[in-house]
């Protein structure tokens, strides 16, 4: 992608089912991934390396996926998108109320997932996905 690195997407969802076939398919079309299980897990690995994007399951086991977007936002501003994922009809139509750039309804399929942060990276950081 542009800056010589692939697009780095941070998946924070506290099911490794979930993520194990989110991230092999989105390094399959030319992501950087790393995974968190938790919203504190989730400030670990931003400290470790900023992501370009972030997709946020809305159920965490420590806090709220609102919660999480909230307090990444007040650390490190507005510039870095986010997908919320959820399966709550209510939730799903929040999203830009609180400030993410997408949502994706569980369950959604590999080529929704794709699709949609394809559609989020490419209109904000990584313009060349």
């Amino acid at each position: 992608m542009g800056r010589g690195r692939a697009c780095a997407v941070l998946i924070v969802e506290d099911d490794p089912a979930v993520t194990d076939f989110m991230a092999p398919v989105l390094e399959g079309e030319g992501f950087s991934v790393r995974v968190a299980h938790s919203g504190a897990e989730a400030f670990q690995q931003v400290e470790e390396a900023r992501p370009d994007l972030i997709l946020i399951d809305m159920l965490l086991p420590d806090m709220d996926g609102s919660e999480l977007l909230v307090r990444l936002r007040e650390r490190l501003g507005p510039e870095i998108p986010v997908i919320l994922s959820t399966a709550r009809r209510e939730e799903a139509s929040r999203a830009a109320e609180i400030g993410a750039a997408g949502m994706l309804r569980k369950p959604f399929s590999l080529d929704a997932l794709v699709a949609e942060v394809r559609r989020v990276a490419g209109a904000t950081t990584c313009p060349e996905v």
